[in-house]
């Protein structure tokens, strides 16, 4: 094998793969984190910082004043038993005076297993808050701001929308939640008269009573007539007496529920006008707006020491770049322009050359 068949196959041979490293970071950037600059950065910016929390403290205290103030009352409530209403379940009877199992499921409200969630679902329904803020005439307090209470009309002709005050009745006004250690519900009432969140609490649970009893006299109605038309048309003596003891029992169910006050929700703790304001709470918003102003000045500090080391870094990278000197010509281009400038010294007078010459002739 010839020398020039060997450079060849050296030339052609695959270099083995080199990691390659990262490129180092501009001066001052690849530098370890001390926490005792930021520490001094923050020490001798106290003042700024002090004067920033203590201004956002004002800015809270402020804000509290400005806002309307909001009260809160609560009324606490059970849930009937509707399994057993009144009696009217055949556990002690004698047999000729027992329901059967056909009549017992005609007369007794199935109870289902999620019950209190729907008695819940139906106090937050769409249906139940339309018919008590229209019962309770909320419409000129949810729009106060078009109402004219001196001539008892709304302002400039406006109209409201039912929908937009059940949304904000929903959202701003009343709550409903469930207490799962002591299975107790508890109605929460919101707005800017203590008197009349109260009032509205108490009346929340009146009408909701008053509501679900209605239901169920209807349905009491209904199974009784419809009773009424079979007992007319049926001929036996058996069927009879079973029809007689269902509408016996259905005018049972009825009289219970007229009777009772609390027929659904047995109130525990009523509602009272409550005392203090339940929002905006002025001790609250000084100190998140304290504390807030305190950290937004811990953080500009010490964002201002990142900001100059890193303006730091960037000049004394641009120094480096800028004073580094030429690279050295080459050997043919040196003995070129050493001919060139003796040429030069043979027939034409010496003159001084500026500082961008030699990289003109480089380029050339």
């Amino acid at each position: 094998m010839t020398t020039s068949e060997k450079d060849h196959q050296r030339e052609t041979a695959p270099q083995p793969l080199v990691a390659s490293s990262p490129p180092a970071l501009p001066y001052g950037l690849d530098d370890e984190i001390d926490l005792i600059e930021y520490l001094v950065a923050v020490f001798r910016n106290k003042h700024w910082i002090l004067l920033l929390a203590f201004v956002m403290a004002g800015g809270g205290f402020a804000l509290a004043r400005s806002l309307p103030d909001r009260y809160e009352a609560s009324v606490q409530l059970a849930l009937r038993d509707q399994v057993n209403p009144g009696g009217v379940a055949p556990d002690e009877r004698r047999a000729s005076q027992a329901l059967t199992l056909v009549e017992q499921s005609f007369v007794l409200r199935n109870v289902n297993e999620n019950y209190r969630h729907i008695v819940m679902a139906r106090m937050r329904s769409r249906t139940f808050t339309l018919h008590f803020i229209e019962q309770r005439n909320l419409m000129p307090a949810l729009f106060a701001e078009h109402w004219d209470a001196e001539h008892n009309a709304w302002r400039d002709d406006f109209k409201p929308n039912i929908n937009e005050a059940v949304r904000l009745f929903r959202e701003q006004v009343r709550s409903v939640v469930h207490n799962p250690e002591n299975d107790l519900i508890r109605i929460y009432m919101r707005w800017h008269d203590p008197q009349r969140v109260a009032d509205w609490a108490n009346a929340f649970v009146e009408d909701f009573n008053d509501y679900w009893r209605a239901r169920a006299i209807e349905e009491s109605d209904r199974k009784r007539a419809f009773l009424m038309q079979q007992l007319r048309d049926t001929m036996v003596v058996e069927l009879e007496k079973s029809i007689y003891r269902m509408i016996e029992a259905e005018t049972a169910v009825e009289m219970l529920a007229r009777a009772r006050d609390n027929y659904l929700l047995e109130v525990l703790d009523a509602a009272v006008p409550p005392e203090y304001k339940f929002s905006p709470s002025t001790k609250r918003l000084v100190l998140l707006g304290f504390f807030a102003g305190f950290s937004l000045g811990v953080v500009g500090a010490i964002a201002s020491v990142l900001i100059r080391r890193i303006f730091k870094a960037m000049q004394s990278y641009r120094a480096r770049t800028e004073h580094k000197p030429p690279d050295p010509p080459d050997s043919e281009s040196g003995r070129e322009s050493g001919r060139k400038s003796n040429d030069t010294t043979d027939h034409e007078p010496a003159t001084a050359l500026a500082p961008w010459e030699p990289y003109l002739s480089d380029i050339d």
